[in-house]
Order: C-alpha cells, then sequence, then structure tokens
C-alpha cells in the first residue's frame, strides 16, 4: 500500500505526544506539511519527525495535498474546513469534531455534497476493553430492561499549547467537550450495537459546575421505546477521583463490567456473581498500551483511505455519520446544565 501523504494542521501537545509517533509507526503515511499559527510550535513538532515535512504558520493555497489532520481547538475548526474543502479528498478530525451540533452538521453536509471522506479521530474506539465488550454485547441476551453507569475523574493535568479549554471561552463545555466526548461516544457505539440511537434518550437532568469552567458533570437519561427500558447516569470531573467505570446491568441477570479507560479486560457476572473475565489481549495483542492504541488507530485510517477493514472493523468505522449521536448528546448536556450541587458526587 502506498503512503499517503498527509497535511497536519495544529502541531501542540496532543499532535506531538500521541499522533506524530503513530502516524508514523503506521508506515502508511508521510507527513508532507506541518502547519501551525505559532510556528515554534510546528517547529517542536518537525524535530521529532522521521519525514521532512514543510512547515507554514497558515493554510496556504499552494499546499499541495489532498489528506488532512485537524487537531487545533474545536473553535477553529469550522474556517480551517472551509479554507481546506475544495481541494481535500481526506479530513481526520481530533475529537471533539466540534464544540455544537449546528457547526457539526455544516461540516458532515458540506463534505457529503463534495465527497470527502471525513473521520474523527475518537482514540478510545480502539481501546481493547470496548471492542471486547461491543463484541459481548452482539452474543448475551440482556432482556428488555437495562441500566447504563459511566464514572470517570480524577485531577485534571493536560497541558496544551494552544490553551486549549481555556476558563475564558465561553463555548468551552470543559469536562463534557473533554472526556464526555470519549465517554458519550464509548456508550453511543454500544447503543448502536444494540440497535438503539444515543441521540433517541431523554435527557432526565444535567448538573454541571458553570461558575467557572465546567470541571464537574452528572446527567442521567431514559430510553423507553420498542419495549425497551434503558436509564443511563454518566458522572466526569477533572478533580474528584471516581471509579473510572463502565457497568451495564440488564434485566436477565447479566452484568458487563470494565474501566472506562484503558484495560485488556472485561468482567461478566451473572446475578452478582463474577462468571467470566475475558482477556481481550488474545483478540487484539497489538493493543497493548495507550501509544499502541493511538497506532493502531492511524493504521485503521490508512486502510480505511484505501477502503479496507482493518482490525475486523469496517472502513466507516470512524466515518463523521458515526458521531453524530455523540454531538447531539453532549449538546443536551451542556445546553441544559443547571447548577452542580456537590453532594451529588457522593451518589457515585
Amino acid at each position: 500500500m502506498n503512503k499517503t501523504k498527509l497535511c497536519v494542521i495544529g502541531t501542540g501537545t496532543i499532535f506531538q505526544q500521541y499522533h506524530l509517533e503513530a502516524i508514523q509507526n503506521s508506515k502508511l503515511f508521510q507527513i508532507a506539511y506541518l502547519i501551525d499559527k505559532n510556528i515554534e510550535t510546528a517547529k517542536k513538532a518537525k524535530k521529532i519527525s522521521t519525514d521532512n515535512p514543510e512547515l507554514l504558520d497558515n493554510v496556504s493555497i499552494n499546499i499541495n495535498c489532498e489528506t488532512f489532520f485537524i487537531a487545533t481547538p474545536p473553535e477553529s475548526r469550522l474556517p480551517i474546513f472551509n479554507s481546506i474543502k475544495n481541494k481535500a479528498k481526506v479530513i481526520i478530525f481530533e475529537k471533539p469534531i466540534a464544540f455544537d451540533h449546528g457547526t457539526f452538521t455544516e461540516i458532515k453536509n458540506e463534505c457529503q455534497r463534495l465527497g470527502i471522506k471525513c473521520m474523527v479521530a475518537q482514540t478510545r474506539r480502539f481501546f481493547p476493553n470496548l471492542l471486547t465488550l461491543n463484541n459481548s454485547l452482539k452474543t448475551i441476551s440482556l432482556g428488555d430492561s437495562l441500566e447504563i453507569k459511566a464514572f470517570e475523574g480524577g485531577p485534571f493535568g493536560w497541558k496544551t499549547e494552544s490553551n486549549y479549554f481555556a476558563k475564558e471561552n465561553p463555548k468551552d463545555g470543559g469536562i463534557i467537550h473533554d472526556v464526555g466526548a470519549h465517554i458519550f461516544d464509548y456508550i453511543s457505539i454500544l447503543c448502536a450495537t444494540l440497535n438503539i440511537s444515543l441521540a433517541d434518550f431523554e435527557l432526565e437532568s444535567s448538573f454541571v459546575d458553570f461558575l467557572d469552567q465546567p470541571n464537574y458533570s452528572v446527567s442521567s437519561f431514559k430510553y423507553q421505546k420498542n419495549n425497551k427500558s434503558i436509564h443511563l447516569k454518566v458522572g466526569i470531573s477533572r478533580s474528584i477521583v471516581l471509579s473510572d467505570s463502565f457497568f451495564l446491568k440488564s434485566s436477565s441477570g447479566v452484568s458487563l463490567k470494565t474501566r472506562s479507560l484503558f484495560s485488556p479486560q472485561v468482567k461478566i457476572m451473572k446475578d452478582k456473581k463474577e462468571l467470566l473475565i475475558i482477556d481481550s489481549s488474545t483478540k487484539y495483542p497489538t493493543l497493548n498500551s495507550l501509544n499502541a492504541v493511538f497506532r493502531e488507530m492511524w493504521s485503521f485510517i490508512g486502510h480505511a483511505i484505501n477502503s479496507v477493514e482493518y482490525l475486523g472493523l469496517n472502513d466507516d468505522y470512524l466515518n463523521i455519520e458515526t458521531v453524530e449521536d455523540n454531538v447531539i448528546t453532549i449538546d443536551k448536556v451542556f445546553n441544559h446544565k443547571k447548577q452542580l450541587n456537590h453532594s451529588l458526587f457522593k451518589l457515585i
């Protein structure tokens, strides 16, 4: 398979720390351009690149490239997209693709109109426990009533080049657009396996600490349709330590549990008794670390560009259409938020 020439727009911390090494180790891409409005940031990235990319501080009309990776903060994505859409054949966005469903829809519709293959780098879709959990749902009888809980939290120490998720940005949903973009995507993929759309869930409550930057969020949803009843609760935090767990309990007595973060294991229980611990390393031996997950995601992207399956996943696994339920749900949580009573976290 020939290497795909890649133009990277936004070369900050997430790109330098994870994506750059993964792109190069996939051996499916040649990084031709590194673009960042802070040219010093692009220079840092070039120093650790094994390619010899051209450095630019803006999107030039002279760029000779058809495949783009956009890793700038979300509020900048639409103007950047509009500047490259007429020359692009493939665009990959770092998550979250946008801060709101309106912007997402505009990008999606334009990609469809212009025939651009658009993907979103939802890295956690390649976590071995998520893939294993998803496969398990295809074979286990769960009954018509489900309870889903996802909790993740701890001190936030991520440093960015761009001041991404800054307090002064009124569109920044903080934890909602950051960890929430992972967690709700996680859940939307599992719901799709159950032939349910996460967008059809009714928001019952959304409590967020929004007096400053949103750092805590507790939300609950319900789904009542086609004789199925599902209750969903999500708690996420940037400062309170939570259990980092994902739990699904069914009316048939079967429960599945794993970490919300990277893990090789999924536990299956029946009536609160442990039946089985599935070790995903047998089926997914290459997904053995966070860095390996990034490498395999970029290997998948390289194959998907050429319409080839990888890791047993369809080549549309990261397509823009598959993240819409995630974007819609985050919009609900952010736009209907109420002030958080911190005692609610005692329930998590």
